[in-house]
């Protein structure tokens, strides 16, 4: 699928002087902290990775206009095209119509009452985690940071088994795919299909 981009009649954000991949090094957010206080609350990057410009928001007020109030005018980028190689056209990647009906279907497991239900859950398994951890500390014992919160979220996930995602009649089965890494090359997956 290609994308329509249309240039806006605004003018285009301040530019950082310098080419950077951000997120591709150690010092990307000591940069974006420089720019912010040089170029003020939007500014623009070139990647040359990817060969175009990120915009960068800083302001609260602007983020919610894109991602909520204003969204329809924006598209994800460029770099979401790899990440759909990746994640296939889940709701991360897609977009108009079929993102839209993918996030009806998932907005009742975001509903505020099964999210309080839900952060105890995390709250509990956190607490015990913390505890395993200090008592690691304790003994001078290393801790396989992966392992451990791997193991965290699988359990969290055995938890929400009894949490139902009502979809109202799916035009077809509903196929949701979890994939949690236990440790490099190993993939738990997990798949469930509503109909």
């Amino acid at each position: 699928m290609s994308r329509q981009i249309r240039e806006s009649p605004a003018p285009a954000p301040p530019a950082v002087p310098d080419q950077h991949d951000l997120g591709s090094t150690d010092e990307t957010i000591d940069l974006m902290v420089r720019w912010f206080h040089e170029l003020g609350d939007t500014y623009r990057v070139y990647a040359p990775g990817r060969k175009s410009w990120t915009w960068v928001v800083h302001d609260p007020e602007d983020i919610k206009r894109v991602l909520v109030t204003n969204h329809r005018n924006y598209t994800k980028g460029v770099g979401i095209d790899r990440v759909k190689l990746l994640l296939g056209n889940g709701i991360m990647t897609s977009e108009g119509e079929f993102w839209r009906r993918q996030r009806r279907m998932m907005q009742p497991a975001f509903h505020r009452k099964v999210i309080e239900k839900f952060s105890a859950r995390i709250r509990t398994a956190s607490e015990k985690l913390l505890a395993r951890w200090d008592l690691a500390a304790a003994r001078g014992t290393p801790i396989n940071l992966t392992e451990s919160r791997s193991e965290m979220m699988l359990h969290l996930n055995q938890a929400t088994r009894r949490f139902r995602l009502r979809v109202a009649e799916p035009e077809q089965p509903v196929t949701i795919e979890a994939r949690i890494n236990l440790r490099p090359a190993q993939d738990l997956i997990m798949r469930v299909e509503t109909r």
